[in-house]
């Protein structure tokens, strides 16, 4: 399955909620809720993600038929959309309303909700390279402040990977890592050997 969303409403969702589709890969779905859209019958399936990215909870709706999944709405955290929905009134929250009780009542884990496949395409999306025999890279979680994170945002498509490099040049220059301490055991040996 691929992930996709269309150019046009992905700028029409970052005007109005300031959030692009592309963040959706960024939701954590460990811990996200989500509740299958059953209002009306729609020819696909429509799940409606309730989910943190970064330090902000964020609501989203998804959708999937055949090998394609689709990204349709994606709103900032509550207040800012509510704030954002009085500046639009003739913009309904049609496609992605907001959550009632029952709605909270019927949702489950997004990873018990979502496909397998569903789960593997958007977190496939991140970097776009699909399973690895050997992965050369490590997901983890660290804790940036957020100047340094809309700095590297800002040069565009691949920031993760200048941010990584950043990272791998500090840690060579201060002499970090397995390979460094094994050369400077080396040069440990030999300046001891010289003054024997």
């Amino acid at each position: 399955m691929k992930l996709e969303f269309d150019p046009a409403k992905n700028a029409r969702n970052i005007r109005e909620r300031g959030i692009s589709f592309e963040r959706c890969a960024d939701m954590d779905l460990n811990t996200a809720i989500a509740v299958e859209d059953a209002r009306s019958h729609y020819g696909e399936r429509r799940v409606r993600l309730f989910g943190m990215i970064e330090d902000r909870l964020h609501v989203g709706v998804i959708t999937y038929r055949g090998d394609k999944v689709r990204e349709s709405v994606y709103g900032g955290q509550t207040s800012e959309r509510n704030a954002r929905m009085r500046k639009n009134p003739s913009r309904p929250e049609a496609e992605n309303p907001e959550w009632t009780e029952e709605d909270f009542s019927r949702a489950r884990p997004a990873l018990d909700v979502l496909p397998k496949q569903v789960v593997e395409a958007i977190r496939r999306y991140r970097g776009q390279r699909g399973p690895q025999r050997t992965p050369t890279k490590e997901l983890i979680s660290l804790r940036v402040d957020r100047d340094v994170v809309a700095a590297y945002r800002a040069t565009g498509p691949g920031w993760q990977a200048k941010a990584n490099e950043a990272l791998r040049a500090y840690a060579t220059g201060a002499g970090l890592g397995p390979r460094a301490r094994t050369r400077r055991r080396r040069i440990r040996r030999t300046v001891g050997a010289k003054r024997s």
